[in-house]
């Protein structure tokens, strides 16, 4: 009599993202063999592809039992737990699939993401090195290791790394069609008269952010390009280090005629590699400061605290992407006792966020979402606000560029800008740090800011 090998045609299917043929492969197979763990742990599988979670634990756990020694399945449970939400039950798989097979690639990545969600960042850092030295060609690991590197301090490896970021890969491909001259290494320290064309690529909070490095290459003597969309281009025209300013179109001319760098390259490019420049100064116009304080004294008395609760893109399972999000609700209960008159800045509320927020506030806030459609309207307000609190976002990018503090909400973990531990940035002088990123340190961490905020308005006299 013939042996069907089952789990091996199943497994096939798998591979192929064919699920209906690997789910009837298997059920035919543990008909027979009721107990073959690797059949049991596939049939786990299939169940956690179909969102049937709770019926795949229990196979799971079936097909340890039958077999402990098996790092995929320790992994693929480890899969299902995390896209579950329950992380720290995940990082616990995934260890066991790596203790059992340490050169399993998929283990190793797993692995590393999730040591990365739950602060394991060491963890999380030698696990990408290791799958990296298997799979040198896949894009997005030394991505993750600059963004680990540039929030532990290690600015050198970081930025080499960074070249590897999407958004940066993507636009160069774009511009090489166009015979893009690109230098392949750090700029000389002299650049006399040499054009420098600072290529557009990230959101507006880069733009701001990678401006610090443009006086570096003044210095050397360089003129400098910059590339710039229309709502902060008058605003780099005024810090004086951009000789001509460009958008997606008028740049495209000097591609192949002078030097091109990418904003997110300069760190690299300029050699300061380890160093963290301070922000480029930007001032508000006096004509919309007067507009911003008038408009405020009509609305409420001082201190004036402007609060958002939500910055970036939300990606729908990937939980590296740069999102960030805190409970409105929370944060409005944190600034309750607040003297004065509680402001929401924030870009776009979604329905029912403004609500939730005066809800935790206990008493109605007045909306100013309106203002971020206009940065030197922004910038306005912001100069006549006595307390910024929210997650990273422009506001806080343009409140210390203008030399102000902040309170920062750091709600995701790959935000490298706020490192990876600690109070403050090396990046953003005079801003606070509250790490809310993990449900373990939210108490803490809203009860410091909490505590902070009404020590800062008494120290400006503001109660």
């Amino acid at each position: 009599m013939i042996q069907i090998d089952y789990y091996n045609q199943a497994a096939a299917y798998a591979n192929q993202g064919n699920w209906a043929a690997t789910a009837q492969l298997v059920e035919l197979g543990l008909g027979s063999t009721p107990n073959d763990a690797r059949l049991l742990g596939l049939k786990a599988l299939v169940l956690t592809i179909n969102q049937r979670h709770a019926e795949a634990e229990t196979f799971f756990r079936r097909a340890l039992n039958a077999d402990p020694t098996n790092a995929e399945t320790h992994n693929n449970f480890g899969y299902m737990l995390r896209m579950t939400g329950q992380i720290e039950d995940s990082y616990e798989y995934f260890s066991r699939a790596v203790a059992l097979n340490e050169n399993y690639l998929e283990g190793l990545r797993n692995l590393a993401y999730v040591a990365w969600l739950t602060d394991r960042y060491e963890v999380a850092r030698n696990s990408f090195s290791r799958y990296y030295a298997f799979k040198p060609d896949d894009p997005k690991i030394p991505f993750h290791l600059a963004e680990l590197c540039l929030g532990h301090g290690d600015f050198p490896q970081g930025w080499r790394l960074y070249q590897w970021r999407y958004n940066r890969i993507d636009k160069l491909r774009e511009y090489r069609a166009l015979d893009l001259k690109y230098p392949v290494s750090p700029l000389p320290s002299r650049l006399d008269g040499k054009l420098v064309v600072v290529l557009p690529e990230q959101g507006l909070g880069d733009v701001l952010f990678f401006l610090r490095y443009a006086p570096i290459l003044k210095a050397r003597g360089a003129r400098i390009g910059y590339g710039a969309e229309a709502k902060v281009r008058r605003m780099v025209a005024a810090t004086g280090y951009a000789d001509e300013l460009y958008n997606e179109q008028t740049i495209l001319p000097l591609l192949g005629r002078s030097l091109n760098i990418c904003a997110g390259d300069l760190p690299f490019m300029t050699g300061e590699d380890n160093s963290t420049p301070p922000p480029v100064r930007f001032s508000a116009i006096p004509e919309k400061v007067d507009q911003a304080r008038a408009r405020l004294a009509e609305v409420g008395p001082p201190p004036y605290i402007g609060v958002n609760w939500r910055a970036g893109m939300k990606a729908e399972v990937d939980e590296m992407r740069l999102f960030k999000e805190t409970s409105p609700k929370r944060l409005g209960e944190v600034l309750r006792d607040m003297p004065g008159t509680v402001l929401a800045y924030q870009r776009n509320p979604e329905p029912g966020e403004h609500a939730s927020f005066e809800e935790g506030l206990g008493r109605p806030c007045p909306d100013f979402s309106w203002i971020q459609d206009d940065l030197e309207v922004l910038m306005g307000y912001l100069a006549v606000t006595d307390e910024i609190v929210g997650v990273s976002s422009t506001s806080v990018h343009l409140r210390a560029a203008m030399g102000l503090d902040a309170k920062v909400l750091f709600a995701n973990a790959v935000e490298w800008r706020w490192m990876l531990e600690g109070e403050a940035s090396p990046w953003f002088p005079g801003c606070r740090v509250y790490r809310v990123h993990r449900k373990k340190y939210i108490d803490r961490e809203l009860g410091r800011l909490h505590k902070e905020l009404h020590e800062s308005l008494r120290a400006k006299g503001l109660r």
